[in-house]
């Protein structure tokens, strides 16, 4: 799969109009899907005219994988910040906050759209996938006791801490009434406990 390189030169106009198209794109492919949202609705939701749109995109596949590299590029960034928490509770509070209030939208697009996508682009989901694991992982053991069996534990925390990231997304209905925070408390209490007694 061959990049699509934008026209578009200056860095900050750039960024601008595909955050306009990724934003414009989250609120159609919510509402209609993926398959039934046209360009030249993204176009006019974004506010930039047609023509002007395909120097930022090739077309929707384009679009999927902006939203995509967006939202990894934003969770990569959390990872480095994540350095800096406190405690094992703080890192995971804040991970499952920072996922569920930023990236809400993203997630459920993207799990919804991903069978849409190209089979370049899926392999390049998986590695940003692994690699986000790996963080996770290693972030997690940072907090935790070395043993053969704390490793595998950490793993698989660290693989159901990455589900729960788009929890929130699937399921936030059915918590609505709850609040965020106290989702937020409870989840990480017991991520906490089970590596904790690990």
């Amino acid at each position: 799969m061959k990049k699509f390189l934008p026209k578009i030169k200056n860095p900050d106009l750039l960024a601008k109009r595909q955050n306009q198209i990724v934003k414009a794109s989250l609120t159609l492919f919510l509402k209609k899907g993926f398959h039934a949202t046209t360009m030249r609705e993204i176009s006019r939701e974004s506010g930039i005219n047609l023509g002007s749109l395909y120097d930022y995109v090739k077309n929707k596949q384009d679009v999927l994988n902006l939203i995509y590299d967006k939202t990894f590029l934003g969770v990569e960034r959390f990872d480095k910040e994540s350095l800096n928490s406190q405690s094992l509770k703080d890192f995971i509070r804040s991970y499952l906050s920072n996922i569920w209030t930023l990236y809400d939208k993203e997630v459920l697009v993207l799990y919804l759209n991903t069978f849409a996508l190209e089979k370049g682009a899926i392999r390049k989901v998986l590695a940003s996938e692994s690699k986000h694991m790996d963080l996770l992982t290693e972030r997690i053991g940072k907090w935790t006791k070395s043993s053969k069996h704390n490793e595998e534990l950490v793993e698989i925390v660290a693989k159901l801490l990455a589900f729960m990231g788009a929890f929130h997304a699937l399921r936030s209905w059915s918590i609505r009434d709850k609040g965020l925070k106290s989702v937020v408390d409870v989840a990480t209490d017991m991520f906490t406990r089970i590596l904790e007694q690990g």
